[in-house]
């Protein structure tokens, strides 16, 4: 007896016809499935080509999928009943396609300026869908090239390297990805202008072209010094000054200045040289003539009357210091002030003076003036005479000449008594 078996009813619903698929993003594979008669449906196995990928066993019957290759796939479902019969469905074909990575140049940016010979950074993101990233190339397309060079490559995040240009001009960078289905992707270019290093900027302010100094004299020297803005965030970091290629001091904090004392006669170099924070330098030169000092010169003035004091009164001392000198001369340190030779008075600050009060004194005197500079070189005024005069209606002045004061004599003894009138008044 031949007894014959119905074979059970199975159909693929999903995907559905013409349906595309990516390599690594799961796919849900549906299929209905009957029997005939009183089996009953043991289980439902799909295929993807002739690979078992999924087994259901009860309604519905269902299985997720996950393509590993980009091709155009065979997808079938095959039942099977209680009573051992299997049928397969229809053949759904689906295209897998592979999703590439993504990936960005995040530094630098667009348009930016970079110095050449100066490591620049390299930074990108990158993810994968489907699959992981496996690496990420930097690429740089130097002025003139038709192709990018690679400049290195990272396996693991974060994708960050250091890039030091060569060339300047416009150079055009980007990333490109790799992901482990094999699919690489490119990101767009940023392009850079790649600068020969900006050097600062630096100008002597003083000593002032065509000035000299003096032998001997501390002078001021001092710069102005200013970064490029080509590249931000760069500043001077010091100002190193020369005289005639030896170092004579540095600063690093404006205003820019130290103190030089010439030590030789003649004409001197000095020079100013700026370095910047990123050891770009600039410099500055100015030809100073050191010269000898000359002395000082001073002439005494008597202010608030004439040269005729009366005892008791007073009269400004003044000075008029290196009239009509204009080079060769250097500050001054003090001007000192004289009665009949005897020093009576100094002043160290401008504009040198001293009140004279006329002494007890009355008859002819001499007063003069001394300026010393800070060389120690030192000139005296001409002598001033003055006349010291007794206020009128003085009473005159009487004294004992004879015998002094302290002396002894016999007793009887008839002693001379000698005494001076000077008349005090008219």
């Amino acid at each position: 007896v031949n007894v014959s078996v119905a074979a059970p009813i199975v159909a693929l619903t999903s995907p559905l016809v013409g349906a595309t698929a990516n390599v690594g993003i799961p796919v849900t594979l549906t299929a209905t499935a009957s029997p005939v008669g009183s089996a009953n449906i043991t289980s439902v196995e799909f295929f993807a080509g002739t690979t078992l990928v999924g087994t259901a066993t009860t309604a519905p019957y269902t299985v997720s999928w996950t393509p590993t290759v980009a091709a155009s796939v065979a997808l079938t479902a095959k039942a099977h009943d209680s009573n051992g019969s299997s049928a397969t469905s229809a053949a759904l074909s689906i295209v897998v396609t592979a999703v590439p990575p993504t990936i960005s140049l995040t530094s630098p940016t667009a348009a930016s300026t970079v110095v050449l010979g100066t490591p620049v950074t390299l930074t990108a993101t990158a993810s994968a869908t489907g699959g992981t990233v496996t690496r990420v190339d930097f690429l740089a397309q130097l002025p003139g090239a038709s192709t990018s060079t690679l400049v290195g490559s990272l396996l693991n995040p974060p994708y960050t390297l250091t890039w030091t240009p060569t060339v300047a001009g416009i150079v055009s960078l980007s990333a490109r990805a790799t992901d482990s289905n094999g699919t690489s992707i490119t990101s767009p270019a940023v392009n850079v202008a790649v600068t020969a290093s900006p050097t600062p900027t630096i100008a002597i302010t003083n000593p002032v072209a065509g000035a000299s100094v003096v032998l001997g004299s501390s002078t001021a020297v001092n710069a102005t010094a200013t970064p490029s803005t080509v590249v931000a965030g760069v500043t001077v970091s010091r100002v190193d000054f020369f005289a005639d290629g030896v170092l004579i001091g540095s600063d690093s904090t404006a205003p820019y200045s130290v103190a030089w004392t010439p030590s030789v006669t003649g004409t001197v170099v000095l020079s100013a040289q700026v370095t910047d924070s990123n050891n770009n330098t600039a410099t500055a030169t100015l030809s100073v003539p050191v010269v000898v000092a000359n002395a000082p010169t001073v002439a005494l003035t008597i202010g608030g009357g004439s040269a005729v004091i009366p005892i008791g009164s007073a009269r400004v001392f003044g000075v008029d210091i290196n009239a009509g000198v204009t080079t060769g001369v250097v500050a001054i340190d003090r001007v000192e002030f004289y009665y009949d030779g005897s020093l009576i008075a100094t002043d160290v600050a401008a504009p040198y003076n001293y009140a004279f009060v006329a002494p007890d004194q009355a008859g002819a005197h001499q007063v003069f003036a001394r300026v010393v500079d800070i060389l120690g070189q030192s000139t005296n005024s001409a002598v001033f005479g003055i006349s010291i005069t007794s206020p009128v209606g003085a009473p005159p002045s009487v004294g004992i000449s004879s015998p002094v004061n302290g002396a002894f004599g016999p007793t009887g003894t008839i002693i001379a008594i000698s005494g001076t009138v000077v008349a005090r008044g008219p």
